[in-house]
């Protein structure tokens, strides 16, 4: 078995963090502050730069129904320097855990728009499309030994489904809404609206998720920002598409066996700041 190891280190702060770190605070957490910007860069497994950098902006914080609303842009350059991504996000800090949410509505309205014209204009076969995305949630208080909550995307897009399949299902559905008090709607009408795709058989179901995410022992972390006391946190990545016999079971469980080799991913989380550090390593047939 080969591994094949990638490194991301936190590169550089915007500024240094001045309040005083405590259990439960939002607004000391410094991805929540106002103009707080975290540059992220990539290594290969030789600590030589590879695949260039993500640098998170913080555009707004305010409280909204007792939670803390973080709108946060995640711009990827590659090593040229060239910005070639964008991703909206949103954190949302109830004083017991953060969730971080992707919020590109602006993308996925135009992607929408997009697929019914393309509907309107075709007699014949045409797209189907959906996706739901669980958050990333981290509890504020971390604990060695403790298991965090697993998170996945399940999408679908099918380029046979013909009119008459469309008018059965309906056109593309968002993944999720976002409202001014800060919280998610339900995603349940979305993965309704994929199990019934897959039920027809117009498309199978692609699952990418995150799996055992086990907190370990406290270790003293170095990186070019600085050098933070860093809880050490392992997880799992995997993938897997689903036809309409394996979807049931898949949309049930996490406990799956990945179609694709697994990633192995280990992260340093420093209380207070986050991430300044992960390794991902992809195990390889010999």
């Amino acid at each position: 078995m080969k591994d094949n190891k990638i490194a991301l280190f936190l590169s550089s702060l915007a500024f240094f963090i001045t309040t005083s770190l405590q259990a439960q605070d939002c607004k000391s957490l410094f991805l929540l502050t106002p103009g707080a910007e975290v540059e992220l860069s990539r290594f290969d497994g030789n600590l030589v730069p590879k695949g260039g950098k993500m640098i998170n902006k913080v555009l707004s914080s305010e409280d909204a129904a007792g939670e803390q609303v973080t709108k946060v842009v995640s711009t990827n350059y590659t090593e040229a320097g060239e910005a070639n991504s964008t991703t909206n996000l949103i954190y949302i800090c109830d004083g017991k855990n953060l969730r971080v949410f992707t919020e590109n509505e602006p993308v996925l309205e135009k992607l929408q728009n997009e697929l019914t014209e393309i509907v309107e204009k075709k007699n014949g076969k045409s797209f189907a499309f959906a996706s739901v995305i669980s958050p990333i949630e981290y509890p504020l208080e971390i604990k060695e030994g403790m298991e965090l909550k697993g998170h996945e995307v399940t999408s679908l897009m099918s380029f046979k489904v013909t009119q008459k399949e469309l008018r059965m299902v309906g056109l593309p559905k968002r993944h999720h809404n976002y409202n001014t008090t800060g919280r998610y709607e339900s995603t349940t009408e979305t993965t309704n609206y994929i199990q019934v795709l897959v039920d027809r058989e117009i498309a199978n179901a692609t699952v990418i998720g995150v799996r055992n995410i086990k907190v370990g022992s406290k270790e003293q972390v170095t990186v070019p920002a600085g050098t933070w006391e860093c809880y050490k946190i392992t997880k799992e990545l995997y993938s897997r598409v689903a036809g309409k016999k394996e979807y049931g079971e898949l949309i049930k469980s996490i406990n799956l066996t990945a179609s694709a080799p697994s990633q192995l991913v280990t992260e340093w989380y420093a209380p207070g700041l986050g991430i300044i550090k992960t390794e991902i390593k992809t195990r390889k047939p010999p």
